[in-house]
């Protein structure tokens, strides 16, 4: 069976008339306010991705389990680490959240931003710590060419030197060392407190994660009709029923007769127009 905006309910097949992508927008950007499931997904799964991290820091008896079960003796950030054949299908569903980046979804990882303290457990390269975006997109040159890609912010700045190691395939030149410089001079503003644990915060709600922020987050959909239109067709005098009309008639997608003959329907009546006679389409 087909959605009523698709054409109804019957066995017969019916004319899609409004593209799932636009059904799921929020109805602030022209759309039914039904959730983008996909989307949705990652928001809940990032509840698990954010409370490993918490609980981990606080070495709760799950983590710990967790921890030994897949990253015993790996010196990488376990956040990063994707890639090992012993994760299990659930494990791999929770980290790989941070891959999914396209049109309409941001990269999850962007919305935490990395409290410093000394650095064993932000990934230098990877996270956000030191701006608003992490230094492999600040840097792209440089990340290409590090030895270091997997390594924290501990592991390259030595206790007590001011210097930080940072080891490369070979000698930075042209761009590449105009990119060193500017990083440098970066990292100079960069505190590394030894004893004390680092921070991950959510920045669109730093109290807690919340799964519904993240969704708005996450979601970038860009919008269909203005939003000003948008509130004069989600009134709340106005009834379900004219509303969803009003809408259909705003995108142009009721079944008129130039929107049904575009679509293939053969009408048995005269195609012209019932008031001006005339057979020009819309646009």
């Amino acid at each position: 069976m087909q959605p009523h905006e698709r054409g109804g309910f019957d066995e017969n097949k019916k004319i899609a008339w409004v593209n799932w992508g636009k059904v799921s927008l929020a109805k602030t950007k022209g759309g039914l306010g039904i959730p983008n499931l996909s989307i949705r997904n990652i928001a809940l799964l990032g509840k698990w991705w954010n409370k490993f991290y918490d609980d981990a820091e606080n070495e709760k008896l799950w983590t710990k389990i967790v921890v030994s079960k897949y990253y015993a003796g790996s010196t990488c950030n376990f956040i990063h680490n994707t890639t090992s054949s012993r994760l299990s299908s659930f494990w791999k569903d929770i980290l790989s959240i941070d891959r999914v980046c396209d049109r309409t979804v941001m990269s999850f990882s962007n919305g935490f931003t990395h409290q410093l303290g000394d650095g064993s457990k932000t990934s230098f390269w990877k996270d956000i710590w030191l701006g608003s975006s992490p230094l492999k997109l600040e840097f792209p040159r440089l990340f290409n060419l590090t030895l270091d890609k997997e390594s924290t912010v501990a592991n390259l700045k030595p206790t007590n030197s001011e210097s930080w190691n940072l080891q490369w395939r070979r000698s930075p030149f042209g761009r590449e060392l105009d990119e060193l410089k500017i990083l440098e001079d970066t990292l100079r503003s960069a505190t590394v407190s030894e004893g004390k644990a680092d921070r991950k915060i959510w920045k669109h709600c730093p109290s807690r994660y919340s799964a519904k922020m993240a969704y708005l987050f996450l979601d970038v959909s860009p919008s269909c009709l203005d939003e000003n239109i948008c509130k004069l067709i989600w009134n709340q005098l106005m009834p379900a029923k004219v509303s969803v009309f009003t809408w259909r008639l705003c995108l142009n997608r009721l079944p008129t007769k130039d929107n049904l003959i575009q679509r293939g329907v053969d009408l048995v009546s005269n195609p012209s127009c019932v008031l001006c006679g005339s057979t020009d389409y819309v646009d």
